[in-house]
């Protein structure tokens, strides 16, 4: 018995401790990446020694359990991703507990709707894209209905939770990952967990948050994932994480351009058109606006502008005020600001 309900410390946890700890002493134990997963008491488990050995787990899956709520405010700053179901009539009246106490503190909680447990494999992935989204370190995820044990059958078969925990460190330094014999799909399915990541640090405040952002945007890249370059653009661009470089902003926007990012194809041309790290040339700069405006949705909305812009003053292709009127008009449509504001202008 590791633990009880009433969050006691037993010997069975100050063994099993012992045991991590002789482990990692001994082997050659990348420390910087322990992680820590249960359910039920093996739940609890991991609650109770990550409270006692904050420096211990890189990232934790914590799946139908509880704690003292109190003593779990030591979480507050840790990589979790916590999952219950709504009929568990401990797990889910405490965790919710926990993630206010959290909330309270300034702690930022990722959470959702409650999710359907039957959803398909492509419906699960967009479940945690959902959370991911959100850039927190803790994600609370609950399914609808259930009791207790009802969690245990789905929570590890969502490979999306599972990988977003073997891409968490404890210094929050970026996982490298070793391509050889991974599947194209195996490699596109990391590469959307590790940009992730990067956001994740891109909408950080600090320096070292973006540096760390570019770590994972590079390794995004490296793994294929089309809008990497585009961040990395950005990060140069704005000089954050790295000195701004404009040569590199554009040679990074050109990269995503070519592997077919619909945004840095239009961050491209704009490159071009303001004659920012590349040489002016409108010709690519239409060239570029119009790859990014085919989709026609409100991702390509700033393509269609910026096209637009251009057959307005006759730049880089003959004057063509009705093609402009038509791509102002299609832009203003989808809600692109600048669209409206230029067709009002024309």
């Amino acid at each position: 018995m590791m633990t009880t309900d009433e969050n006691v410390w037993t010997k069975g946890l100050t063994f099993v401790t012992d045991l991590i700890h002789d482990v990692t002493n001994t082997y050659a134990v990348d420390t910087n990446r322990i992680y820590g997963t249960g359910q039920s008491q093996g739940g609890m488990a991991n609650i109770a020694i990550s409270d006692k050995y904050p420096d211990l787990f890189a990232a934790q899956f914590l799946v139908a359990c509880q704690w003292n709520t109190q003593e779990m405010e030591a979480l507050k700053d840790k990589n979790l991703w916590i999952l219950v179901s709504e009929g568990d009539t401990k797990a889910y009246p405490g965790m919710n507990d926990a993630v206010s106490r959290w909330e309270k503190l300034g702690t930022k909680v990722a959470t959702a709707p409650l999710w359907n447990s039957h959803a398909d494999s492509k419906s699960m992935a967009d479940l945690v894209r959902q959370i991911e989204k959100q850039d927190a370190a803790i994600n609370y995820t609950v399914f609808q209905n259930g009791n207790h044990m009802y969690t245990w059958t789905f929570a590890y078969n969502i490979p999306g939770i599972r990988d977003w925990l073997y891409l968490q460190t404890l210094d929050n330094t970026p996982v490298s990952f070793n391509e050889s014999g991974l599947s194209q799909g195996e490699k596109h399915e990391i590469a959307g967990e590790v940009l992730s990541q990067g956001l994740r640090f891109y909408n950080g405040k600090t320096e070292e948050d973006a540096a760390k952002a570019l770590a994972y945007f590079k390794e995004a890249d490296k793994l294929g994932h089309m809008k990497a370059a585009r961040y990395i653009g950005l990060l140069y661009q704005e000089g954050r994480g790295v000195p701004k470089n404009d040569k590199e902003t554009a040679s990074w926007f050109k990269k995503g351009a070519e592997d077919g990012d619909i945004t840095s194809q239009y961050l491209l041309g704009k490159c071009y058109e303001d004659g920012t790290g590349v040489e002016r040339d409108y010709a690519l700069a239409l060239k570029w606006y119009r790859k990014s405006a085919e989709r026609g949705d409100i991702i390509a909305a700033p393509g269609m502008t910026g096209e637009a812009l251009l057959l307005e003053k006759g730049l880089g292709g003959e004057r063509n005020l009705p093609l402009a009127r038509q791509l102002f008009t299609k832009a203003a449509a989808l809600g692109y600001a600048p669209a409206k504001e230029a067709l009002a202008a024309l």
